[in-house]
């Protein structure tokens, strides 16, 4: 098996993995909301949710490095990770703080919106100060659930997935991707810094205590980021026979039963993502064939969850709970794409000045509405 020259949305299984990843996050989230016991405790939610994000991030590098190389225009590059982030996020941002906040808070409506902690809430999404997700709290808004306060957990990375775009930027500017040999070495050290801390956590403890900044989270995910852009860049020359890949994955389980899920993750997800993404499996393809809902489902997944959470006050039963709220997040993650998204993406090939003008056509029909 070998990575096609030519990679476009007939070829690939992008959109479904994205799917997939949203829905970890998803899953793992909601064992965590739940406090499943079992085999399903608070550990394996961690666990599951991180895969999901991992994923993320090795497509996210993968297809990154893609759109520099296709286009390195700088200018172009900015707007258009920009119109693919920003737009759904200001959307879920708004959608919890005006209609989820005032149906969940135990204020009174009048006092929720003139609470402070509403405004700042709202000026962290715009601003993308999203990092501590125990800080962007809204008034009164889900105190009495399993993880109290805590209003979207999955936004952390967005401020980390902009980093990334802003470093390929850099990096393509500096015309670093035609030294492939430079994100190789990179991609080195972050395996073996993430190869001491995963066996040896207590190693680099004093990072965290410094900042609330979850400095080994922003270094695993970079980690991905990074291996994803290696494999673009090394696309050429990297083959793995069927017979290989099904020995990597022996290997990663062999890991996984014996505690070393997170090492074994670093060396060899990466390579199982992208060459699934290239398989020939067109079922998976008809998945997700009317759209890439995951962007939406991603961001809104969690504020419904625990909006389900505070309106069934533990009576759902586990299956009930994660139907319920996933069939919520699907139906706000197409009409996020429908509506928000995709319009918005439309707009990618549009000179700055005429986008600004369709910015304010499209929220004056909003108005006229």
């Amino acid at each position: 098996m070998k990575i096609p020259t030519i990679i476009d949305s007939t070829t690939n299984n992008f959109d479904f993995l994205r799917m997939l990843a949203a829905f970890l996050v998803f899953f793992g989230h909601t064992i965590l909301i739940t406090r499943s016991i079992g085999i399903l405790n608070w550990d394996r939610g961690l666990e599951i949710g991180a895969i999901g994000v991992n994923i993320f991030f090795i497509i996210s590098g993968f297809l990154i490095t893609k759109s520099w190389l296709d286009n390195n225009n700088t200018a172009f590059f900015i707007k258009k990770r920009f119109l693919r982030i920003y737009p759904g996020l200001i959307f879920a941002g708004l959608f919890t703080v005006l209609i989820i906040g005032p149906i969940t808070t135990f204020l009174s409506i009048g006092t929720y919106f003139q609470h402070p902690s509403t405004l700042t809430y709202t000026i962290n999404i715009f601003s993308l100060n999203l990092i501590d997700i125990t800080a962007n709290k809204l008034p009164g808004v889900f105190v009495l659930n399993s993880l109290p306060y805590v209003v979207n957990a999955s936004l952390w990375t967005i401020p980390i997935e902009i980093g990334c775009y802003l470093l390929v930027a850099v990096m393509g500017f500096k015309k670093i991707f035609t030294k492939k040999i430079t994100v190789l070495y990179a991609l080195i050290f972050l395996l073996l810094y993430s190869t001491i801390y995963s066996l040896n956590k207590d190693f680099f403890t004093f990072f965290q205590k410094s900042s609330s900044i979850p400095y080994s989270d922003i270094i695993r995910l970079f980690t991905y980021f990074i291996s994803g852009v290696a494999i673009y860049l090394y696309k050429d020359v990297i083959s793995i026979s069927k017979k290989q890949l099904f020995a990597l994955l022996i290997i990663f389980l062999g890991l996984i039963a014996v505690g070393y899920l997170e090492l074994a993750s670093y060396f060899l997800l990466p390579i199982f993502v992208i060459f699934i993404a290239m398989a020939n499996i067109d079922f998976l393809k008809k998945i997700t064939q009317y759209g890439d809902f995951s962007y939406g489902f991603y961001l809104f997944a969690f504020p419904i969850q625990q909006t389900v959470s505070f309106f069934s006050n533990g009576r759902l039963s586990f299956f009930e709970y994660t139907t319920i709220a996933f069939l919520l997040t699907l139906v706000l993650a197409i009409f996020s794409y429908k509506f928000i998204e995709k319009p918005f993406l439309k707009l990618k090939n549009v000179p700055f000045i005429e986008t600004t003008k369709k910015y304010y056509r499209l929220l004056c029909k909003k108005r006229v509405r």
